[in-house]
């Protein structure tokens, strides 16, 4: 699926769960639309303005390098905001240790039971061990579900109801965003194989890197986690040059 449209399924999600204060709410859901439209332009377009750059690569390096840059430009703009809603810091809270790193060796068990039949080339392993990670991890564990953590900041949900939506809301965006709709003949197997199956693995992982991003405080197992992920799809398969 085009990822405008992921954005525009996602809208109704915010318009729901905004605040009682509309003026509060409508600036930060402006903004989450503004950042995911604006990163989604920069990964997909800069490619396209400058095809010589990086020519001849497998994987979208020059769009993803550009998407982290802007993730990073937006964050400075955010520091007058509570800078530790967007899980933006090295340290770890010491009670999430032991089951987040129990909680990626089982997702990543998970993805090694997975055959995908897939030749590897070290471009692949030296990308998805990279920028994936860092570029959509910076986007959406931290700047896009900071603000919808924000945005139903209220008194009357609890802080488990309010993390879960806000998690829920952001994986949805991520999981539309992974689907594509070309050139399919849409027959039973094919929206399967190529929409739901997609679009329900990768919306759970989303869900999964947001509960360690919030649980731990912190956006460096999420990116470490969805790099490996990336990763374990290509273990054990054949090498090309």
């Amino acid at each position: 699926m085009t990822p405008y449209y992921a954005i525009l399924l996602t809208t109704p999600l915010l318009l729901i769960c905004k605040g009682a204060e509309l003026k509060k709410s409508y600036p930060l859901i402006l903004a989450f639309l503004a950042i995911a439209i604006a990163d989604t332009s920069i990964s997909h377009y800069i490619p396209r303005l400058f095809p010589s750059v990086l020519e001849g690569l497998r994987w979208n390096w020059l769009g993803k390098s550009a998407g982290f840059i802007f993730g990073l430009v937006v964050v400075s703009m955010f520091r007058l905001w509570r800078f530790e809603e967007f899980n933006l810091r090295f340290a770890q809270r010491k009670s999430s240790y032991g089951w987040l790193v129990g909680y990626g060796v089982y997702l990543t068990c998970i993805f090694l039971l997975y055959d995908t039949n897939m030749r590897t080339s070290v471009e692949d392993l030296l990308f998805q061990a990279t920028l994936p990670g860092l570029h959509e991890e910076l986007i959406c564990r931290s700047l896009l579900l900071g603000i919808t953590l924000r945005l139903v900041e209220r008194p009357e949900i609890s802080r488990t109801r309010k993390e879960i939506y806000a998690i829920g809301v952001v994986s949805l965006l991520f999981g539309l965003g992974h689907v594509e709709f070309n050139s399919l003949a849409f027959s039973g197997q094919s929206i399967l194989r190529e929409i739901i199956a997609p679009f329900a693995g990768t919306s759970f992982i989303g869900f999964c890197m947001g509960v360690v991003a919030v649980k731990s405080g912190s956006i460096v197992f999420p990116i470490i986690f969805h790099n490996v992920f990336n990763i374990s799809f290509y273990i054990g398969s054949p090498f090309y040059p």
